[in-house]
């Protein structure tokens, strides 16, 4: 601290480095930031196509991974669902004869592109109902049962912009995907398909204290068409020779 000044703060130049690097258990090695000119290398996308080691990623009218790990090719990756939901504040449930309602993707920006990794933006647009109909209304008053309601979907309509930072990184085999937008309706779900080639039976989720291994298929006794269930930050479904997880 300055002997003549109280807690004037220093200002100083910060620089944020990030190093790509593998290094063994309880292992540490040592870097040094030096000035001089920057070596030029080619970003990782070129002509809507990001290339790592571990995957190709297309990106056009949809988002299509190919994983030269296992040698499989996933088309249209992630996909934005909508549903109503008519049901109380535990239990989703959807309103009887609807149909889901899938979001489009009408563009992408690169955000960074570097050759270390790529950050594009997806720009999906979601058009659904504003609400329920009138007819929710009257059965949460009279306190109708959820898996008895009739109520259906409004017939007006908002459109949610939906994006999402879509981020490959050329040393990690993981996809990043982090998505944003402002909710404009209510009585609704949305929720993010995810495509894979996986058969297991069962699913890892971390719950609140837990790891818990739940079947993908709910009982024959289990009445709800839908099956959600809690997670708190991670699900992972995997078999003898493929893995998918997700946040």
């Amino acid at each position: 601290m300055p002997k003549d000044k109280f807690r004037q703060a220093r200002i100083a130049r910060q620089v944020r480095v990030t190093v790509p690097i593998h290094l063994a258990p309880l292992s540490w090695t040592t870097f040094q930031l030096l000035e001089g000119e920057q070596e030029h290398r080619d970003g990782i996308y070129q002509n809507g196509v990001i290339d790592t080691p571990f995957v190709t990623v297309s990106v056009d009218e949809n988002i299509t991974v190919y994983d030269k790990t296992t040698h499989e090719a996933y088309e249209d990756v992630i996909r934005f669902e909508d549903r109503g939901d008519i049901g109380n504040e535990y239990i989703y449930f959807q309103p009887k004869g609807t149909e889901p309602i899938y979001a489009e993707l009408k563009g992408y920006e690169v955000l960074e592109n570097t050759a270390r990794f790529a950050k594009i933006l997806l720009k999906h647009e979601l058009t659904i109902p504003v609400s329920a109909d009138e007819k929710l209304d009257a059965e949460q008053r009279g306190i109708i049962e959820f898996m008895t309601r009739e109520a259906g979907r409004s017939e007006e309509w908002t459109t949610l912009p939906l994006e999402t930072e879509m981020t490959v990184f050329v040393d990690n085999p993981q996809i990043r995907f982090k998505t944003r937008f402002i909710n404009t309706a209510k009585d609704h779900r949305i929720r993010l398909l995810v495509k894979t080639h996986n058969t297991r039976p069962s699913n890892d989720s971390e719950s609140i204290y837990e790891v818990v291994t739940r079947p993908n298929k709910p009982a024959a006794s289990w009445e709800n068409p839908e099956n959600p269930q809690h997670q708190q930050a991670f699900v992972s479904l995997y078999d003898d020779e493929r893995g998918n997880g997700g946040k």
